[in-house]
């Protein structure tokens, strides 16, 4: 199972970072949730493509 530091990009409407948080380490399955939990917040956001889980 990957785990990984999680680090949260906001982007404004010209694709620039603005801002970042680091959430800390989390595992794959932790990740799968809190993607859930934001898809069913904002189902027009677009977070499928954007969002990586990278980490040993």
């Amino acid at each position: 199972m990957k785990t990984g530091e999680v680090i949260g990009e906001i982007i404004n409407e010209a694709g620039k970072v603005v801002a970042t948080r680091n959430f800390g380490v989390m595992t794959e399955d932790e990740f799968r949730r809190v993607l859930k939990v934001v898809q069913q917040e904002y189902p027009d956001l677009a977070a499928d493509e954007p969002i990586e889980l990278t980490g040993n």
